[in-house]
């Protein structure tokens, strides 16, 4: 590098040179600028990055995944309870006449409706019966993903 006695190390795109003298160390160095030896990244910056990107991606992808699986699950269940609520309330004027199971399809669910008496305690003495209403929905033969039920006072038949 011109004098005998100067040494360098190259660092990235820095090249530092420390100056001795024929007398000893002088405590001098010079930072020069050398980037027009290079053109792009290096082998081991792009292998770095790709690193970091992986590890932050690895943290990142479970949550963001468990995050779209919870917002779908609860999509399916507000869905099944609309439905659950309106299956309901229709079986609620039948269950004044009626007793029985229903079932049915609507919105890509499955839906049954359980219409029962209550037995009372002891005997009635009035005309009217106390009913339960129940509605399962579920997704076709999967178990029930809501289940309401009601109770509602009903004609003797």
């Amino acid at each position: 590098m011109g004098h005998p006695a100067e040494r360098s190390l190259r660092f990235k795109s820095v090249t530092i040179i420390f100056v001795c003298s024929w007398i000893g160390y002088q405590g001098k160095s010079h930072v020069i600028s050398d980037r027009r030896h290079e053109h792009g990244f290096s082998l081991l910056e792009v292998l770095v990055a790709f690193a970091l990107t992986a590890l932050f991606f690895s943290a990142i992808l479970p949550a963001a995944v468990s995050s779209l699986d919870s917002l779908v699950d609860t999509q399916l269940r507000s869905s099944a309870l609309a439905i659950a609520r309106s299956t309901l309330e229709r079986h609620a004027v039948i269950a004044r006449f009626e007793e029985g199971v229903f079932d049915g399809h609507q919105g890509g669910f499955a839906w049954r409706a359980f219409i029962s008496r209550l037995k009372p305690a002891a005997e009635p003495s009035s005309l009217l019966a106390l009913r339960q209403i129940r509605v399962e929905v579920s997704t076709d033969d999967a178990p029930p993903i809501i289940t309401l039920s009601t109770y509602q006072l009903g004609e003797i038949r």
